[in-house]
């Protein structure tokens, strides 16, 4: 037997030794599902790997995105008045915000997103009565827009925690 490591991921194939390398041998990575191909060539030995299945490679870009997503879809089940599906959403989209603001915790778009996923948790919170979960999302927004220098969102925030 040799081996050979999947090019794509850490598995190794086991290739049997009778196999003739100079015509070719195949085989089926078991973790990934990429086919692997061995040729030898003179006295080179090529390897090659086809993926059957996409590589799913999500960035921190991605991230922000999809959370934004969550916050949209938020806003829909919102004017729905289907709030416990909206809060699940902001849930889901705070965590990952949060998630990233660890890793970076300067960066602006990411606190603006904080901002605005804690600002529509306060909105629900508010269209359903609960005035102490709203008052802390609505100061919780104040504080992020205020460190972003955002003038209309801390005053838009201020004037809605002034009518509850």
């Amino acid at each position: 037997m040799c081996f050979v490591s999947c090019p794509v991921c850490p598995d190794t194939l086991k290739i049997p030794v009778y196999a003739d390398l100079a015509k070719g041998v195949s085989g089926s990575c078991s973790l990934c599902g990429s086919i692997i191909s061995l040729r030898k060539v003179d006295s080179k030995l090529y390897i090659s790997a086809y993926l059957t299945n996409p590589i799913r490679i999500v960035s921190d870009n991605n991230k922000s995105n999809i959370a934004i997503t969550y916050a949209e879809i938020a806003l829909l089940y919102r004017m729905m008045n289907l709030f416990n599906e909206a809060i699940a959403a902001l849930d889901e989209a705070k965590k990952i915000i949060k998630e990233l603001i660890e890793k970076d915790p300067t960066n602006n778009e990411y606190l603006s997103n904080l901002s605005l996923i804690n600002f529509r948790r306060s909105e629900i919170y508010h269209a359903q009565g609960n005035k102490i979960k709203a008052r802390e999302g609505y100061k919780e927004c104040i504080s992020l827009d205020e460190k972003l220098k955002d003038k209309d969102g801390a005053k838009i925030c201020k004037e809605l925690l002034q009518k509850i």
